[in-house]
């Protein structure tokens, strides 16, 4: 194990296991030995009867198989045998079962491309993130620009294999690209859920039992034992460890009969192993029954230190990358808004704060800002550089004291349970997530240690403490992972999920993959203020009206102030704010300004494939050209820019209500004529050109105007905010007409 971060083992260390029908007979004979009692030798010999007469099935694979001289045949075995070819072959298993030649025998021309964008795309994002905390905006938007852009060469190719109108037509290329992005996600999201909140997908009786035989059969119990002898660690009874277990349980099943059959298997297992099925991979239940132990591991490794070392540089220069992430978290407010790259530091402070220097003036001088005295900035930079390396110091060694606890019960080789099953897990502590990515919350552990929750830097740091644990633990359980795939040395740092974002808030919409949060610290760089962090269409909402937009985008950060501010949100002044803004968009309305809608524009009619052009848009233009020409004057031919109307006709007897109003004699009649000619039942919308409708929309098509829908349309981004803070607008109503607030 590294001693630089004890929660990842050293390489060599992660051991290829992929021994399928070994791994279920030793726990099987673990079983029976714990159970009835008997010896080690006596449980084999009953395990080979009794697989004897059961008479497993060996499930036959069928696969495509490409020879030496790459032809193509169609191959069935059986499954064990499938895999322990591909073992002895060398080969690469993925999760979609797919093998692949080892690249020690074969090189890849994609991976080898995939490689050189990775490489550039991280410096690009250095660059970025440099730009940005220098405010160099230009230099930010070019470079970030360029990191999302090799992104989305390096997501092309996955998208070319699954493409048959592309040379690299690949189907399985995909299959295996996408299998092994949600199997890293959901090893993310079951060792979130797991460590952080002791919540483990327990999906039926099967499960529970699985989990604790395999658990107490891949432990080494002399270790278990000196740990918890060592660090003084509750022993679970069986009564709490299956209370554990119904923890996670009970949000699936009950079957107390089938229960009863995993308590009577705990009840023949020793205070060692039941430690063991406790505490493994699973931070929460050993706070549970250890509170002070894990409130001073958890709290020494939070503190902000000074004056540790008289070498801070050097230190620093030694520390692991993501110990000093976190440091980065625990010194937020020492770093904030400052560009602090070590990839340029040498051996010495002065070489250090040369470069530091140098680009500070540049920076000053690029933007005419003043520039401070060389020796005042070194001083101010050097308390920042010593409470990093002090810091750091301080995590590493706190991290040692506990290193046998973290090998023995978090560096274990049992992943947890119900990966496979991830998508019917029902979580406590995943905000989000998504084919790559997951989000965890750590506000419980907050109020836990400080008895309620606010923003602070020591809530902060104890947060990001959980975090870097959390994330540590994950990228374990993914390389234990990557190696069962037997995914080389060097290629394994390649599948990780890392530390992106740390927001101080996190709100979650309705709508699916729709939040709002405040981007306090990006992979260790920390902003000088809270960046508004925006997913999804109907929030981004770009094609509304950019008035209503601007400001919506306004509330979300305003929001997020109040919360790092640990400010009451007053929600009222909210639905008020949302209420003026309702009246804003009717008076636009009713004053017939056309900014408020939609463009588009209505092409010329070879244009369109339909040959019948009634069903197209073009029929908007043949409406104009009939009803509205002889009275509001001619168009032009198409193509021509139009704004988009909704109306209330959207009803056979709606619109012939709506014909029969029309004061226009010549209008009411052309529009009778065109509706018969053309069937139209219904016109929910009009597209009016824009040529025309500068200079006022028809008083006609004024009256038809769907006004609430437009409203609706307009705020729905401002709902959807209120929704954020639990007010809901009534169905067919604006909050305007539900007087809940006063004006």
């Amino acid at each position: 194990m590294s001693d630089g971060n004890l929660f990842k083992r050293d390489l060599k260390d992660y051991k290829y296991t992929m021994d399928v029908v070994g791994n279920y007979s030793e726990q099987l004979r673990k079983y029976i030995s714990n159970k009835f009692g008997y010896s080690n030798e006596d449980s084999r010999s009953i395990l080979r009867e009794v697989v004897s007469s059961s008479k497993p099935v060996d499930p036959m694979v069928t696969f495509n198989h490409r020879d030496s001289s790459g032809d193509m045949h169609v191959d069935d075995i059986p499954l064990t045998k499938y895999i322990k070819d591909v073992k002895d072959s060398n080969e690469v298993l993925v999760p979609s079962f797919t093998a692949y030649t080892h690249p020690s025998s074969t090189k890849s021309l994609h991976a080898e491309f995939l490689g050189i964008n990775i490489a550039k795309r991280k410096v690009e994002k250095k660059e970025a993130f440099k730009a940005k905390q220098l405010g160099d905006n230009d230099k930010y938007i070019y470079f970030n620009t360029l990191q999302k852009t090799r992104k989305i060469f390096n997501n092309s190719l996955s998208g070319s294999y699954a493409s048959k109108s592309t040379i690299l037509y690949n189907p399985t290329a995909h299959y295996t690209l996408t299998s092994m992005t949600r199997a890293v996600a959901s090893i993310g999201n079951s060792v979130s859920e797991s460590i952080v909140a002791g919540n483990k997908q327990l999906k039926d009786s099967e499960a529970m039992m699985n989990l604790v035989v395999a658990t107490v059969a891949s432990i080494d119990t002399v270790k278990v034992g000196i740990v918890m002898e060592r660090y003084g660690l509750h022993v679970p009874s069986s009564d709490e460890v299956m209370d554990m277990l119904l923890y996670s349980s009970r949000k699936y099943f009950k079957d107390e009969s089938k229960e009863s059959i995993v308590k009577e298997y705990l009840d023949s297992c020793s205070g060692i192993e039941l430690a063991a099925v406790m505490y493994t991979n699973d931070l929460y239940h050993t706070r549970k029954y250890n509170d002070k132990f894990i409130r001073k591991f958890i709290g020494d490794m939070s503190l902000r230190m000074t004056g540790g070392s008289s070498e801070p540089v050097k230190v620093i220069q030694g520390m692991d990358e993501d110990i000093l992430n976190l440091v980065h978290h625990i010194c937020a407010s020492d770093i904030a808004g400052k560009n602090i790259v070590y990839g340029t530091l040498k051996n010495n402070e002065d070489t250090m704060f040369d470069v530091w220097y140098s680009e500070y003036v540049k920076n000053c001088e690029d933007k005419g800002l003043d520039i401070m005295e060389r020796s005042d900035y070194d001083k101010e930079h050097y308390v920042i550089v010593d409470a990093i390396a002090s810091t750091a110091l301080h995590v590493r060694d706190s991290l040692r004291k506990y290193k046998m606890l973290i090998e023995v019960f978090y560096n274990s080789d049992v992943l947890p349970i119900g990966i496979v099953h991830i998508r019917e897990m029902l979580r406590d502590v995943i905000t989000l997530s998504d084919t790559d990515s997951t989000t965890s919350a750590y506000d419980e552990w907050v109020e836990w240690y400080f008895g309620k929750v606010y923003v602070s830097d020591e809530t902060i740091a104890l947060a990001a403490s959980i975090m870097f644990i959390n994330t540590q633990l994950i990228d374990h359980n993914i390389k234990v992972f990557a190696r069962n795939m037997n995914i080389e040395d060097k290629l394994m740092g390649l599948l990780a999920m890392k530390n992106e974002f740390f927001w101080i808030s996190f709100t979650v919409a309705n709508v699916s993959k729709h939040y709002y949060a405040s981007t306090y610290i990006q992979e260790g760089n920390v902003y000088a203020d809270i960046d508004l962090e925006i997913k999804g269409v109907h929030l981004i909402s770009s094609a509304g009206y950019q008035d209503i937009v601007k400001a919506a985008h306004g509330m979300m950060d305003e929001i997020n102030h109040k919360l790092l501010k640990n400010e009451t949100i007053d929600v009222v002044e909210y639905i008020e704010r949302v209420v003026s803004y309702e009246k804003y968009m009717l008076d636009k309305l009713n004053s017939g300004n056309i900014n408020v809608f939609k463009s588009d524009k209505i092409k010329e009619a070879e244009a369109y494939k339909l040959d019948d052009k009634s069903k197209t848009p073009y029929i908007h233009h043949v409406l104009w050209e009939e009803v509205f020409k002889s009275t509001y004057g001619d168009a032009g031919l198409p193509t021509y820019n139009v704004i988009k109307i909704p109306t209330k006709l959207t009803s056979k007897k709606k619109l012939a209500d709506y014909v029969a109003s029309i004061e226009n004699d010549t209008i009411r009649e052309n529009l009778s004529k065109f509706l018969v000619k053309y069937k139209k039942e219904a016109l929910g919308t009009f597209r009016i050109p824009l040529s025309i409708a500068v200079n006022g929309l028809p008083k006609e098509i004024v009256s038809s105007i769907d006004k609430y829908r437009m409203v609706v349309d307009s705020l729905n981004v401002m709902y959807i905010i209120l929704e954020t803070l639990g007010v809901y607008r009534k169905p067919d109503m604006l909050f305007s007409e539900m007087n809940i607030v006063g004006g």
